[in-house]
C-alpha cells in the first residue's frame, strides 16, 4: 500500500517539479501480466531515476540501490515497502560484499514469481551526458538466472535530463525493444559470456541515452516545447519565498560535491510541500473570510504554471 501511496506522490511532485516529462513507450504497450522482467538502466540523477521509471510502470519493481545507504531503522523501512534491494561496493567495505549474495538470491526468487527487477547498468551515478563502460553486475544476474532456468525480458532504457539543479527542466525517459541474448549463452564460458552481453547492452542502450559535452548541447537533443511564462515564474519565485530559496540552501549545502542535489530537493519538497500549503492555507482561515483558505491552490497552480 505504501509503495503505491509514496509513487501517487511522486506524481503529482512531478508535475510541478518539471517542465515536460516524457516516456516513449505508451503504459499500455506494457502488459500488467506477470513476466520476469529486468530493466538495464542507465544511471545519472540519483534516487530520482529509480523513482521515475517505477511510476511510470503498470506493475512494481524492485531496483537495487547502494547499501550504504539504506542502514539504520529508515533503510530497513524503504527497503520493505518500497522494493529495495541493497548492494554494496569494495570501496564501503569488503566484509559487506557478501551480503550481496542474498540481494543476487532475492532477485532470482523474484524473478521465479515473474516480478520485476530495475538495475542501473553502469554501476555508478554521475551528473552527465554520457553511457559510462557496463561493469559485469548486470551480466551476472543474466548468467545466475539462466544456470537457474530462468529467462528474462531484459528492456534496455535511458534516462534523460536536460540539467541536474532543480525545476523547471526536461526529462525523457526511452525505452527500447526487449534484448535478445539467448544465442550467448550457446557453448560459451561465463567469463566470455560477461564481455558479449555487456558489448550488446552498451549498443542498445546507446541510442537510448543522450550524449553531450554540455547542458546547451543536451538541450538541444529535446523536443523543447515551449517555454514557462516569465510572468508566471517571477509570481512563483515571489509566492514561495523564503521557503523555496531556503530548501536549496539546504539541499546545496547537504549535497557539496556528490550528484544527490536534484533528488534531495525533490525529495524535499515532495515531503514539505504539503506543509508549506497547510500553514499557508491555516493562515487564509485565520484571517476570517468564508472559504478564504482555498486561495492557498493559487500556491501550487502558479508553481506549475511557472516551471
Amino acid at each position: 500500500m505504501l509503495y503505491y501511496l509514496g509513487y501517487a506522490w511522486v506524481l503529482l511532485t512531478r508535475l510541478l517539479y518539471f517542465r515536460h516529462f516524457t516516456i516513449d513507450k505508451k503504459r499500455g504497450q506494457w502488459s500488467a501480466a506477470p513476466k520476469a522482467r529486468l530493466f538495464a538502466v542507465n544511471h545519472n540523477n540519483s534516487f530520482l531515476d529509480p523513482i521515475l521509471l517505477a511510476t511510470q510502470l503498470p506493475f512494481p519493481t524492485h531496483f537495487l540501490a547502494r547499501g550504504d545507504a539504506l542502514q539504520g531503522k529508515i533503510g530497513a523501512f524503504l527497503m520493505k515497502h518500497f522494493y529495495i534491494l541493497p548492494v554494496w561496493r569494495e570501496r564501503e567495505g569488503r566484509d559487506n560484499l557478501k551480503a550481496n549474495y542474498s540481494t543476487f538470491d532475492r532477485c532470482q526468487q523474484i524473478w521465479k514469481k515473474q516480478g520485476s527487477v530495475m538495475i542501473f547498468s553502469e554501476g555508478l551515478c554521475e551528473n552527465d551526458w554520457h553511457l559510462k563502460p557496463l561493469p559485469k553486475g548486470t551480466a551476472r544476474l543474466v548468467w545466475q538466472a539462466h544456470e537457474q532456468n530462468q529467462m528474462l525480458e531484459i528492456i534496455p532504457t535511458g534516462i534523460n535530463y536536460e540539467h541536474f539543479r532543480g525545476p523547471g527542466k526536461q526529462c525523457e525517459i526511452r525505452v527500447g525493444a526487449p534484448m535478445p541474448y539467448a544465442d550467448l549463452l550457446e557453448s560459451t564460458t561465463e567469463a566470455k559470456f560477461y564481455r558479449e552481453f555487456n558489448a550488446r547492452l552498451f549498443s542498445h542502450l546507446q541510442p537510448l541515452v543522450i550524449e553531450a559535452d554540455s547542458p546547451a548541447n543536451a538541450l538541444a537533443q529535446f523536443a523543447e516545447p515551449k517555454s514557462s511564462n516569465s510572468l508566471f515564474r517571477g509570481l512563483a519565485k515571489l509566492l514561495h519565498w523564503p521557503y523555496y530559496p531556503y530548501l536549496k540552501s539546504v539541499a546545496a549545502r547537504s549535497t557539496a560535491n556528490t550528484v544527490h542535489y536534484d533528488a534531495v530537493l525533490f525529495g524535499m519538497l515532495m515531503l514539505s510541500y504539503p506543509v508549506f500549503l497547510l500553514v499557508i492555507a491555516s493562515v487564509l482561515a485565520i484571517i476570517g473570510l468564508p472559504y478564504l483558505w482555498l486561495g492557498a491552490l493559487i500556491w501550487p497552480l502558479v508553481a506549475y504554471l511557472g516551471r
